[in-house]
C-alpha cells in the first residue's frame, strides 16, 4: 500500500540525484550510514544499481582514418549487433513488415567472433570493399550498471529507511536533515553541481497532511465557536462550552500512550469524534443549567452566591441520569471493538481507543468543571449587579429561547 501511494515501500525514502551512476552508488552509501545513525531507523537499505558485463566495440581512430570510414556508422553497426535491432522494411502482399534481428539468432560462435566478422564500408568517393570490424577496432567487455533509473529527466537512486512502529516520519526526517548538515559541513558527505538529495515516501504525505489539517482545524474551531455563540448568544457560554475539548483529549491522548498507538489517520478520526462528543455535551449541560438558572431568576430567587450553586447543581443533577446512559451506551459499543480481532481491527482499535479515553474525561468536565466554571461566571454578573443597583436579569441578558 505505501509502494501504490506514494511509489516508496517504507516510510520514508532518500532520493538521491546524480548524473553519474559512480556517483550515485558512493552518496547512496554513505546517505545509508548517515540515515542508520538517527534514532528511530530500524533498518536502511540502499538499492544498488548492480554490475552486469556487457560488450562493447572499441574503435580504434588511426584504422578508421585508413579505411576512411565513419567513427558514427561503426558504433551504429556494433551497437546493432549487439543489441538488436531494425533491419528495414518491406511490402508483401500489401501489408508492410517491419524486419528485425536479435542477437541470439545471430549468436552462433559467440558475440565477441561476430562483431569481429560483421563489416561496414568506406567512404571513400571511389569506393572499396567492406572492411570486417575486426580491422578497426576490437571488442571489450566493460561492466556496466544493470539498472537505469531515471525521473524527470534525471538519473535517481533510492535508500528506503524503514522506521520503528513508534517513530514519527516528520521528526525522523527533521532528525535526519540535521544529521546530513552535520555530516555536509563535516566533508563526510560532499555533493557535486547538479547532484542533490530529496525526501520521498509518507513523510510528504505526512507534511502535506500536517499543514492542511493545521488549517482546517483553525477553521472548524472558528466555525465551532461562532455556531455556538450565535446558539447561546453569548460568546462566554460558547468558549464555557468549548473548555469541554481540552478534557476530552486528556482522556484520548492517556489512552493512546498506554496502548502505544502512534498519531496516524484512523487516530485521527476518533480524537475529531471525542471533540464532537464533548462538545455536544458540553452545549446539553448548559442548556440544563441555563433553564434552572433563568426560572430562579424569574421567580427572583437569585440573591447570592448560593443561590446560584443551587440552580445549577438542580441543572447538573437533571442531566446526571441522561450523561450517565450516553456514556454507558457508548462504552458498550466501543470497548469491544479495543478486543477485536480479525480484518479491519487494527483501524477500529484506533478509532475506537481515543472516543474511550475522551467519554471518560469529558464526563468528569461536564458533571464538575463546566458547572464550577459556568457558576464562577454568573457570580461575577451578580456582583456586578449589586454594585450598579440592577437586577441580575439586566446583567445576564435576556432569557433563552429554550427556557420555559
Amino acid at each position: 500500500m505505501q509502494m501504490m501511494s506514494t511509489g516508496v515501500p517504507t516510510p520514508v525514502g532518500i532520493r538521491v540525484v546524480a548524473s553519474d551512476p559512480a556517483r550515485l552508488e558512493e552518496l547512496g552509501a554513505a546517505l545509508r550510514t548517515i540515515a542508520m545513525r538517527v534514532p528511530g531507523a530500524r533498518s536502511a537499505v540502499f538499492e544498488p544499481l548492480g554490475r552486469e558485463p556487457r560488450l562493447q566495440f572499441m574503435p580504434d581512430a588511426a584504422a578508421l582514418a585508413l579505411h576512411a570510414i565513419d567513427a558514427g556508422q561503426v558504433q551504429s553497426t556494433a551497437d546493432w549487433v549487439v543489441s538488436g535491432g531494425q533491419l528495414g522494411e518491406l511490402t508483401y502482399e500489401g501489408r508492410l513488415l517491419r524486419v528485425r534481428v536479435t542477437p541470439s539468432a545471430m549468436n552462433l560462435r559467440g558475440p565477441a567472433d561476430l562483431l569481429r566478422d560483421v563489416t561496414v564500408r568506406s567512404t571513400k568517393p571511389e569506393g572499396g570493399q567492406p572492411v570486417p570490424l575486426a580491422l578497426v577496432g576490437r571488442p571489450a567487455y566493460r561492466t556496466t550498471p544493470a539498472l537505469v533509473r531515471t525521473e524527470n529527466g534525471e538519473r535517481v537512486a533510492y535508500v528506503y529507511v524503514d522506521l520503528d512502529e513508534q517513530t514519527d516520519p516528520i521528526g525522523y526526517v527533521e532528525s535526519a536533515e540535521r544529521e546530513l548538515d552535520a555530516a555536509t559541513a563535516s566533508k563526510e558527505l560532499r555533493l557535486g553541481p547538479g547532484e542533490r538529495i530529496d525526501w520521498a515516501g509518507q513523510y510528504r504525505l505526512f507534511a502535506v497532511g500536517a499543514r492542511r489539517f493545521a488549517w482546517i482545524a483553525a477553521m472548524v474551531a472558528v466555525s465551532v465557536i461562532g455556531l455556538l455563540a450565535f446558539l447561546f448568544r453569548s460568546l462566554t457560554e460558547a468558549l464555557i462550552v468549548a473548555i469541554s475539548v481540552p478534557f476530552a483529549l486528556v482522556g484520548s491522548v492517556w489512552t493512546l500512550f498506554v496502548l502505544g498507538y502512534p498519531i496516524s489517520a484512523p487516530v485521527w478520526v476518533g480524537l475529531l469524534s471525542a471533540v464532537g462528543l464533548a462538545t455536544q455535551t458540553g452545549v446539553v449541560m448548559v442548556v440544563y443549567i441555563d433553564d434552572c438558572f433563568y426560572a430562579r431568576v424569574r421567580e427572583g430567587r437569585i440573591r447570592s452566591r448560593e443561590d446560584i450553586v443551587l440552580a445549577h447543581a438542580e441543572g447538573t443533577v437533571k442531566r446526571l441520569r441522561p450523561k450517565i446512559m450516553t456514556v454507558t451506551t457508548m462504552a458498550a459499543a466501543l470497548l469491544p471493538l479495543l478486543w477485536n480481532e480479525g480484518a479491519g481491527a487494527e483501524i477500529m482499535k484506533r478509532v475506537a481507543a481515543p472516543m474511550v479515553g475522551g467519554i471518560a474525561t469529558s464526563t468528569f468536565l461536564t458533571l464538575e468543571v463546566l458547572p464550577v466554571v459556568y457558576t464562577m461566571w454568573r457570580s461575577r454578573q451578580l456582583r456586578r449587579a449589586q454594585v450598579a443597583g440592577k437586577s441580575i436579569e439586566d446583567v445576564a441578558g435576556r432569557v433563552p429561547a429554550w427556557t420555559n
